[in-house]
């Protein structure tokens, strides 16, 4: 089972992101927190949700706050939530968004977007989906300023993961990629500088996850976490309450080592 954290998650057993596996759904992620809304899957395929609705965040068809959960929707095995929005695959490979997202936009229930989809990742304001060949496609949220409709970032990705506004996949062959905003060095190319393209990292990847916390208003901390094939983890970003791990409160805008024997997939 795989418990997603806030904004970003889904479909992989023990780490909070998504990770697709050929032919397969069997380990898609069943609960997912979005920024004040929660959602989980029940063993018979039902969908759940409770907490904030507004902007029809729920996908009940109101935008009516839900103290206890909510039945939505049938035939669900993967669920992502975000700030306002949240998407789910079903069983056929459909990918539904509803909430205020860059696909729907204020939707009160489920809309189908996509077919084929093996994976998907909601960011606080963005996310991203895998279909069956393997083709990364991203929608960001309309107000800053990106299409609504689903773009192709790349191809061969088997694993992404969203933050508020930055974004990582690894390729089929363990090259870790970033874009989006970089303020506090989250995408780990060594500047603070927002890349609109993906960037390469590094390479040997098989875990990777985008924390973004919105600490106040116009105010928010993020950093990257990435596990490599030798069990290696590595950490770099915000690190103003030492959430990096390498013993000091200095930003770090490229990958430091932090501890080894790290379990991965």
């Amino acid at each position: 089972m795989c418990f997603n954290f806030g904004d970003v998650v889904f479909a992989y057993m023990p780490v909070s992101e998504t990770r697709t596996r050929e032919n397969s759904h069997e380990t898609q992620a069943s609960v997912s927190a979005g920024g004040v809304m929660s959602f989980a899957i029940d063993s018979g395929g039902y969908l759940w949700a409770w907490g904030n609705n507004q902007d029809g965040s729920l996908g009940d068809g109101t935008t009516t706050r839900r103290y206890t959960p909510l039945r939505i929707m049938s035939d669900v095995i993967a669920v992502s939530a975000g700030g306002s929005h949240a998407m789910a695959i079903t069983a056929d490979g459909g990918l539904w968004a509803w909430g205020n997202d860059g696909a729907t936009r204020s939707r009160l229930e489920p809309v189908r977007v996509m077919d084929e989809t093996i994976a998907v990742a909601v960011g606080y304001f963005n996310t991203l989906s895998i279909t069956t060949d393997g083709v990364l496609w991203t929608w960001i949220s309309p107000d800053v300023g990106i299409p609504k409709a689903p773009v192709k970032v790349m191809d061969d990705v088997v694993y992404v993961s969203a933050g508020i506004r930055h974004m990582l996949a690894i390729r089929a062959d363990g090259s870790l990629w970033s874009w989006g905003g970089n303020w506090d060095g989250q995408l780990g190319d060594g500047t603070t500088t927002n890349r609109h393209t993906p960037v390469k990292i590094m390479e040997n990847v098989v875990a990777v996850s985008a924390n973004s916390f919105v600490l106040m208003i116009h105010d928010t901390t993020a950093h990257t976490l990435a596990v490599q094939t030798d069990g290696s983890l590595w950490a770099w970003g915000r690190n103003r309450f030492g959430q990096l791990g390498d013993g000091t409160t200095e930003d770090r805008h490229y990958p430091v080592r932090i501890m080894d024997g790290i379990l991965t997939p």
